[in-house]
């Protein structure tokens, strides 16, 4: 499978200079504005959100929800047979602006730097919504890999 990542200087700068500004703590990560793949099955995942077999993991924690959503997605690429570095887009659904700039944002980055092996990141677009399925769901995250 072959992948060919487009990345535009220009905004990679308007968004780290937008999201660096409001948020100290975060360290941004580079990110694909659009990927190109041939060969390989595509994944498709459903949105996931933060939750275990008690209910909704990190009640009120938009990193730690960030953060097992995620996992989700990793361990979703991994049974398909993949790594993270298949993952080629995500798309992630937040309820609070604040909470996803502040904790999700960090959250995101570090969980990025910690399961790539490559500099290829996924294109990745985020959404706010006034709310998800469950009230206590901060955020949903879909991912689509090529395997």
């Amino acid at each position: 499978m072959e992948k060919q990542y487009y990345y535009f200087p220009w905004a990679i700068e308007a968004y780290q200079g937008t999201n660096g500004r409001d948020i100290p703590e975060y360290k941004p990560v580079k990110i694909a504005h659009a990927v190109v793949t041939e060969g390989g099955r595509t994944l498709r995942m459903s949105g996931w959100p933060a939750i275990g077999k008690a209910g909704i993991v990190g009640k009120g924690d938009m990193a730690k929800q960030v953060t097992e959503a995620l996992n989700h997605c990793l361990r979703t690429v991994e049974e398909a047979g993949g790594t993270w570095d298949n993952v080629i887009h995500l798309m992630i659904y937040f309820t609070d602006r604040e909470k996803f700039w502040r904790d999700g944002l960090p959250a995101r980055s570090e969980f990025l730097n910690k399961h790539a092996k490559t500099d290829n990141r996924p294109c990745i677009t985020a959404v706010g919504v006034p709310a998800l399925m469950h009230p206590e769901m901060l955020v949903e995250v879909e991912a689509t890999a090529i395997l």
